[in-house]
This record gives structure tokens, C-alpha cells and sequence, in this order.
């Protein structure tokens, strides 16, 4: 007969408090880790804890609590970053594997021909061999920024779902059977052996498939870099050829300004001189910040401006090589000029002005930009669209803002970006 000990519930929270940790670094894993009041959270978590070990101490069978270790962990979802698909997901498989395992070690319990003599002895091995699932889960599962088709997503939700609820199916069937008790618990036990090996192999399942769909990303990001870089150099190159010209022609160009000169024609040499500065003008504003991901989306964009009789004079003002990616740098100044550029075209060409500020002050990149905006005059600002959410996303990895507001008929957006 077993039976139970005053110091039970202290070797209790001992080993739920090292199951905690272990849990926490797994979530940690999975999701990335808690941006703010992760000690808070982590506090509030272990008391948690403490308090469910003591009331069932004091009120249920001790070995109750684990049942209710993981989904209590769910309650620290709320703190993680949001991507609620992917924390749904592994909330199935972590309640999946447990349950799983608990079906396998009460199969092994009820197998045995006796009882341990002290009931921790069964806790003791049930929190060791839960260690050894969770360990295997962190060997297995990494943090990865890239997403997967929403095509496997539904492949992946398939599998935790039928086994959770095979569980209850299989107990039932196997428990109105006529089988030999020894031999049900033996086919129960394996059949839960099968549901458990599925659920990890699936935690390779999702490492693989985000490796593929981060390769697939980085695919694209490259040829879109490609072309990107292709357009910039083809700019440089056609302003290159201009500057060239210029300078061969100059000592025509000198001459004919001398002789309109002489002749006393002012008007004609005026238009003459305006022609030819506004020539030297249009190679000058070509954007050199040294740092290049920057330079060919802020020359391609203000050059698609243009086009359109737009008027954008940027004032940057940036140290060279900032260490911000090729994508974000697309996110960012791609999204903002072409949402400027379309707001742009549905008004009259002389109100078609966008000022764009970007500085560099205390290791925080500042992007400022405003441009003219049809309103429906009720002063409320619209949702933000793709585009602008991206923008959004890409702030808050540098833990930035992203601020915007319309006042007097302009759109106002102030973006800061911090440890650049």
C-alpha cells in the first residue's frame, strides 16, 4: 500500500518548479522570448505553481497536477510576441505529448505486479520522464522568423487534433472490451507510444518546414535584390553618361554663353544658363548615403516620382554602412513613398509635393515624411492598409514606433528605429 509523507509537497513544487523552467525555455524556443515584464511573468507563473501544488496537496490526489502542468503554462502564451497560429499549434502538441505520456506511464503502472511503497516514487519518475520529452522537444524545435504555407499549417493542426481526440475514442472502445486486462493495457500503451512518436516527429516536420520556407524567402529576397540592383546601377549609369556629356560639351556650352554675352542678348542667355544648370541639377540629385541597400530604393522611388510630376527633394543625412537589411530597407522606404506616390496621383500635379527627412541621432534611425492626401473631411484616420502594417512590423523589430496622423490635407508619418 502506498502512502504519503509531510515533506511530499515540498519535493512537489521542487520538481514542478525545474518542470517550469524547462517549459519556459521551450516557449522561449518556440516563440521568441518575452520583450517586457518577463520577471513579472515568470514570478506570477511560479506562484502559480505553488499555489495549484498546495491546494491539491490539501484537497486532491497529488499526482492530479499533472494534468493541469501544461495547460497552466498556456497562461504565459499572453506575454510571448503574438503569432497565434504558431502558439495554438504548439499548445496542441505540448497537451498531446503530456497526455500521451501519462496514458503510457499509467499503462505501465497498472502492468506492474506491485506498488511502490512511498507515492512520490511515481511523481519522481513521471517528472523524469517528462524532462526527457521536453528536452527532446528543445533539441528539436528552434525560433524561426519565417512562415510556412497555410496549406501545411492545416496539415500540422490535423495531427495533434486526431490524437487528442483518439485518446478519449480509444479509451472508451477499449474499455467495453472483452480483451484480457493485461493485454488491453498492453495494446493501449503501444497505441499511445505511436500517438506520442508522431507528435515529436512532427516538431522535425515544422523545423523543416520552415528551413524550406525561409530558404524560399531568402530566394526571393535575392532576385528581388537582383532587380533592384539592376535598376540602380542602369540610374547611375544613364546619369554617368549625362555628367559625361555635360563635361564634353561644357566648352560649347561656354562659347555659346560668350557670344549671347557679347551680343547683348540677356533673355536668350538666361534661358540658355537655366536649361543647362537644370541639367547639372537633375544628375545632382542622385542619392549617395554610402550605404547602397538605401541609395537604390530612395534613387528608384523618388525616380518613379518624377515620372509622375512629383516633387520630392529628400534631405538625408545618415552615416554610411548602417546595419539595416535589404528587406527592411524595401519595407520601409518602399512601402512609404509608394503609399505617397498613390496618394499623390489622385490630385492635381501642383499639389503634388512629399517631404521626406531621414537622420541618424543617438544610434536611433528617424524617417519623417508627409505628402498631400484626399480626405473625406471627418478628421479620422483611416486603417492601416498592408503596406503600412509591414512598416509597423518592421519597427517593432528594432523595438521602434511607427506614428501617423493627418493635419490641414497632408499625411504625416514619423517612423524611429533604436540601436542602429
Amino acid at each position: 500500500m502506498t502512502h504519503a509523507t509531510p515533506y511530499d509537497v515540498f519535493v512537489d513544487i521542487f520538481l514542478y518548479v525545474i518542470d517550469w523552467c524547462i517549459l519556459i525555455e521551450l516557449m522561449d524556443r518556440m516563440y521568441g522570448k518575452i520583450a517586457r515584464n518577463r520577471r513579472l511573468a515568470v514570478l506570477t507563473s511560479f506562484g502559480g505553481i505553488i499555489l495549484l501544488v498546495l491546494y491539491s496537496h490539501l484537497s486532491l490526489p497529488s499526482y492530479t497536477n499533472s494534468f493541469f502542468l501544461v495547460p497552466l503554462s498556456f497562461l504565459m502564451l499572453v506575454f510571448y510576441p503574438k503569432n497565434t497560429r504558431k502558439k495554438l499549434l504548439f499548445s496542441l502538441y505540448l497537451l498531446s505529448l503530456t497526455y500521451s505520456y501519462l496514458f503510457m506511464l499509467n499503462d505501465i503502472t497498472n502492468m506492474l505486479p506491485f506498488r511502490f511503497p512511498w507515492v512520490m516514487i511515481y511523481l519522481i519518475i513521471f517528472h523524469l520522464g517528462l524532462w526527457g520529452i521536453l528536452f527532446l522537444c528543445l533539441h528539436l524545435c528552434s525560433w524561426e522568423q519565417a512562415d510556412i504555407p497555410r496549406s501545411l499549417w492545416g496539415i500540422l493542426f490535423s495531427i495533434p487534433l486526431c490524437t487528442l481526440i483518439a485518446m478519449p475514442i480509444l479509451l472508451i472502445f477499449l474499455s467495453y472490451s472483452t480483451i484480457n486486462y493485461y493485454v488491453r493495457s498492453v495494446l493501449h500503451f503501444v497505441l499511445q507510444g505511436i500517438f506520442l512518436s508522431i507528435n515529436v516527429l512532427v516538431f522535425i516536420l515544422y523545423r523543416r518546414f520552415t528551413q524550406y520556407a525561409k530558404k524560399e524567402a531568402e530566394h526571393a529576397l535575392l532576385s528581388s535584390r537582383l532587380v533592384w540592383q539592376e535598376r540602380h546601377y542602369q540610374e547611375m549609369m544613364d546619369i554617368s553618361e549625362e555628367l559625361h556629356a555635360i563635361r564634353h560639351d561644357m566648352k560649347n556650352q561656354l562659347r555659346t554663353a560668350s557670344l549671347l554675352y557679347r551680343e547683348g542678348k540677356q533673355d536668350a542667355l538666361g534661358e540658355y544658363l537655366s536649361l543647362t544648370a537644370g541639367s547639372i541639377e537633375e544628375a545632382d540629385a542622385f542619392i549617395t548615403t554610402g550605404n547602397p541597400h538605401i541609395d537604390a530604393v530612395l534613387n528608384l522611388k523618388i525616380s518613379d516620382l518624377r515620372k509622375n510630376k512629383i516633387v520630392c527633394d529628400p534631405d538625408i543625412a545618415i552615416p554610411p554602412q548602417l546595419p539595416l537589411s535589404f528587406s527592411h530597407t524595401v519595407t520601409l522606404f518602399g512601402n512609404l513613398l509608394d503609399n505617397a506616390l498613390a496618394a499623390c496621383l489622385k490630385l492635381e500635379v501642383p499639389r503634388r509635393e512629399i517631404q521626406l527627412t531621414v537622420s541618424y541621432q543617438g544610434q536611433s534611425l528617424l524617417i519623417h515624411m508627409d505628402n498631400p492626401v484626399l480626405t473625406d473631411g471627418s478628421g479620422l484616420m483611416p486603417g492601416y492598409g498592408t503596406g503600412l502594417k509591414n512598416v509597423e512590423k518592421t519597427a517593432a523589430a528594432y523595438h521602434g514606433i511607427l506614428q501617423t496622423q493627418i493635419t490641414d490635407g497632408r499625411y504625416y508619418t514619423d517612423i524611429v528605429l533604436y540601436n542602429l
